[in-house]
């Protein structure tokens, strides 16, 4: 047997398949929710979905038939489960990622030691995936020590993994000390990792220390003229993430990429962190957005025009607001401008 690469590239993210539409070779444009949630499909991947062979898996343990079986289905499901992902079918990407996580946690034990590197490259690669999946508590602290390796693409693969489990015990400064990282994988997804932890965290009532906030924003800085898109698109979740008034300025500049999507997920940060002074530069993102991607900026506006007044504008009103810039510019200086007055 011609023996192949044993690892492959990051695992394919298709929580929003073709974020980046205007981008050369980039991939298609998923639904709206999608356009909305700030995450990416990275351009990497396996071509071959069950590719999975113990043979090629490098130095380490063998695995016992049974658990080579396991491997190859995990592998198969995990592919199944990007491919739905892209075409938006989430009732059944749900299902199988139920699926993955059943496959990982019935034999725990030896995904985490093949994540530990015991069973080879090849294995301890698509073991960091299936652990994205896992309902075990211990599978975030096996994620959280990869992060240190000096493969990239493992550490890749762990921050998808850290952000999928979007676990509120994750500890963050592994994370944001990567923000800085000469990597691509990583400058591409830690911030999307600690976006998704830090919104964690929010929900369970658990705030963000200062100091680890300060070092993350002087992280996602770095990050916001990055020559990768995928990094630029997640660095603004992370800013909305944090909410932090300082991000503003840089969230604007945002707002004239020459993505769409990273415009789109600049404005859904903006509307998080509530700054009524920049509802006005949102709203103008009307006139550069194609006629399908302008209802997710209305339903943008509409969440945000909610935080500014303290309740949500009723469905009929959205509807006749509409796509319409001039209809927005009016409601805010009736309800915003004009009560500063």
């Amino acid at each position: 047997m011609t023996p192949r690469p044993p690892a492959p590239v990051v695992l394919v993210l298709a929580l929003l398949a073709g974020a980046l539409p205007a981008c050369k070779g980039g991939p298609r444009a998923a639904d709206r929710e999608r356009a909305r949630s700030g995450s990416a499909t990275d351009p990497g991947g396996d071509a071959d979905p069950a590719s999975f062979d113990p043979a090629e898996s490098g130095t380490g343990r063998p695995l016992a038939p049974a658990q080579q079986e396991r491997f190859v289905r995990i592998e198969s499901l995990v592919a199944q489960w990007d491919a739905v992902q892209q075409e938006g079918k989430d009732e059944e990407a749900s299902l199988l990622a139920k699926k993955v996580g059943e496959e990982t946690d019935a034999d725990f034990d030896v995904i985490v030691a093949s994540a530990r590197g015991q069973h080879g490259v090849r294995a301890e690669h698509l073991a960091v995936k299936a652990l994205g999946f896992s309902t075990r508590r211990e599978a975030t602290a096996v994620l959280v020590s990869k992060l240190t390796s000096p493969d990239a693409a493992l550490v890749g693969n762990a921050l998808i993994a850290i952000k999928l489990r979007a676990d509120p015990d994750t500890p963050l400064p592994p994370i944001v000390a990567l923000l800085r990282s000469n990597t691509l994988e990583a400058r591409r997804f830690a911030p999307l990792a600690f976006a998704n932890v830090v919104i964690a965290r929010e929900r369970a009532g658990r705030p963000i220390e200062e100091a680890i906030a300060e070092k993350a924003m002087t992280g996602l800085v770095g990050l916001v003229q990055d020559r990768d898109p995928y990094a630029r698109l997640h660095t603004a979740k992370a800013m909305g993430a944090l909410r932090r008034p300082e991000a503003t300025d840089f969230l604007v500049l945002l707002l004239k990429d020459e993505h769409t999507r990273i415009r789109l997920a600049a404005a859904a940060a903006l509307e998080r962190i509530g700054d009524p002074r920049t509802f006005p530069q949102v709203l103008r993102l009307f006139d550069d957005l194609p006629e399908e991607q302008k209802p997710v900026l209305r339903d943008i506006l509409a969440s945000y025009a909610a935080h500014l007044t303290g309740s949500p504008i009723p469905p009929d009103e959205v509807l006749r607001l509409g796509t319409s810039p001039i209809a927005w510019d009016r409601w805010y200086a009736d309800h915003v401008a004009g009560a500063k007055r």
